[in-house]
């Protein structure tokens, strides 16, 4: 009875689509776990077509054959199918992670027009087995021990154990070699002011010295450069405890050094996990591209990523771009299978680890940097599309504004993106925002590399303003999504008809480009369109 409704899901009523959640939820709850089998059934069952040897007029057509058959009742499937193998949560190296890539790969590879693989990568995370200090002690004097968040923290990628040492604090940042030639550093524990160089320059120069401890104490010019503040060693890691410490904190114990004896025991009682991490990536065969050698183009790639925190399933955060990119891929099957063929590659990437810090699209871009180089990567890579949290349930429609890249290579290409999703949803009389280019979700590493970048998202933890609620409707000052990275981020908590119309718009918006023979020179009319007219005017582009 099921496979019938996801046959149907393109035409399915709101009354069918009501019956759909019943009978996948009882499904659900008698097939449990063994179901992963099942579902592939299912999503296979609804990638099939009546084939049509007019490629040019089924081509043609596509952008908008594509956002008509987003299917509101896939969405609903597949997020309910996340619900089922995410409790407690998809956090990675976890069942329901291992689950939900299954999921993915299952689904792509039975929609029958995809080359799929994993792309495997390893996550290093640490787990604290007691709270982290830094203990004190005035010869001759008190002793105290400095610990809790609001005062010290370690540094993602230090070193582990309990060490101790007179406390001495370099010249300068400690930044060079120099910074440490006017006291001994042998088995010392430095107190370093942040500030000039690098977290990690600062850890190894003064281990070079004989350190056997860092510790950065914030650096106290500004009202937000007094706390205590959370950094990053980079890989590997570093060869000493290195901590994050205040500016009041660290400053008292820099100026207590000076004037007599201090000793500092660092304790960092921690121990390091590998966690095997895969991406699951699709591309669209060869076969189902307009002509040879379309394969060699610059590719479209869409992304979202299918992890989330450990306190709950985040059906939200981010099961519902999940959802919506791999409804993208089933519907575009069912048009290439009926005769529609791309002009421009398209992959399809789900990311692993974005809530350890990007770290599943952080691996894609460096994989792809390590085969071609840091250019041809730019070269390779048309457009990056994103989405994550598009079914917030006090949301609203926020398209990345890509006209404010801090890049300057990637500003139009990304700004044209924006305009396009801009231009959608106005067509569509879906009232629209506009959100901060700042490469908080997987888009991050792209731009860092230079790929433009595009994407809706409908927000996290921020409060909805009192403007918003009367163009969006809901509730002021509560979040746009109060259940952000905590276990109620269930199925209920999901706006499906945002996550539906987020959908529906990329598949315009991606449809447009991907029929395209040169989508880098369409993105880059952003060289002319995104330039003050002769009359000092904005020009935008229509092209939805």
């Amino acid at each position: 009875v099921c496979s019938v409704f996801v046959q149907s899901a393109t035409v399915m009523s709101s009354a069918n689509d009501k019956k759909l959640d019943k009978c996948v939820t009882i499904a659900l709850a008698i097939i449990g776990v063994l179901s992963l089998a099942f579902t592939a059934v299912i999503i296979a069952g609804a990638a099939t077509a009546t084939p049509s040897t007019d490629h040019a007029a089924s081509t043609a057509a596509l952008p908008s054959r594509w956002e008509s058959t987003v299917s509101s009742s896939f969405i609903t499937q597949v997020l309910q199918r996340l619900q089922t193998v995410a409790e407690p949560s998809r956090v990675i190296g976890s069942v329901g992670f291992d689950r939900t890539v299954e999921m993915v790969r299952s689904a792509l590879t039975s929609f029958g027009v995809y080359k799929v693989w994993l792309q495997p990568f390893n996550v290093t995370s640490i787990t604290y087995h007691s709270p982290l200090s830094v203990d004190i002690k005035v010869s001759g004097g008190s002793s105290r021990s400095i610990s809790g968040s609001a005062a010290v923290k370690p540094m993602t990628g230090t070193a582990v154990g309990v060490v101790e040492g007179e406390v001495r604090a370099p010249a300068n940042y400690g930044c060079d070699d120099a910074d440490y030639t006017s006291s001994t550093f042998t088995s010392s524990v430095a107190f370093v002011r942040r500030g000039d160089c690098t977290f990690r320059q600062k850890a190894e120069a003064a281990a070079k010295a004989g350190a056997v401890a860092a510790v950065i104490y914030n650096q106290g010019n500004g009202e937000d450069r007094m706390g205590v503040f959370s950094g990053t060693l980079g890989a590997p890691h570093v060869s000493i405890p290195t901590v994050a410490m205040s500016y009041t904190e660290g400053s008292a114990v820099v100026d207590q050094a000076e004037t007599g004896s201090v000793t500092a025991t660092v304790i960092v009682n921690a121990s390091y996990v590998v966690t095997a991490v895969n991406n699951v990536v699709g591309e669209v065969a060869e076969e189902y591209l307009s002509a040879a050698g379309v394969a060699q183009k610059p590719y479209i790639l869409v992304g979202a990523h299918t992890d989330s925190v450990s306190a709950g399933p985040g059906l939200n955060d981010n099961g519902s771009g999940t959802a919506g990119v791999l409804e993208l891929a089933r519907s575009l099957s069912l048009l290439l299978k009926s005769g529609a063929r791309l002009a421009s590659p398209l992959v399809f990437a789900f990311f692993g680890a974005e809530e350890e810090g990007l770290l599943g699209s952080e691996h894609f871009v460096a994989d792809l940097i390590s085969r071609v180089g840091e250019e041809g990567a730019r070269e390779r890579i048309s457009a990056m599309f994103n989405f994550d949290m598009i079914g917030s349930p006090n949301g609203v429609y926020g398209v990345y504004q890509g006209s404010e890249a801090e890049i300057p290579s990637i500003r139009n290409a990304s700004a044209t993106l924006e305009d396009m999703f801009s231009a959608y949803f106005e067509k569509e009389g879906v009232p629209h925002t506009f959100k901060a280019f700042n490469g908080r979700s997987d888009y991050g590493p792209f731009i860092e590399a230079g790929i433009p970048a595009g994407g809706v998202e409908t927000g996290a933890e921020v409060k909805k303003t009192e403007e918003e609620m009367e163009t969006f409707g809901g509730l002021a000052n509560a979040a746009y999504d109060p259940c952000y990275h905590q276990s109620c981020d269930t199925f209920y908590n999901v706006d499906r008809e945002m996550v539906t119309t987020i959908t529906k718009s990329a598949a315009k918006v991606v449809g447009t480009l991907a029929i395209l023979d040169d989508v880098p020179r369409y993105l880059a009319r952003g060289n002319e369109v995104h330039t003050a007219g002769s009359e000092g005017q904005y020009i935008r582009p229509t092209f939805i």
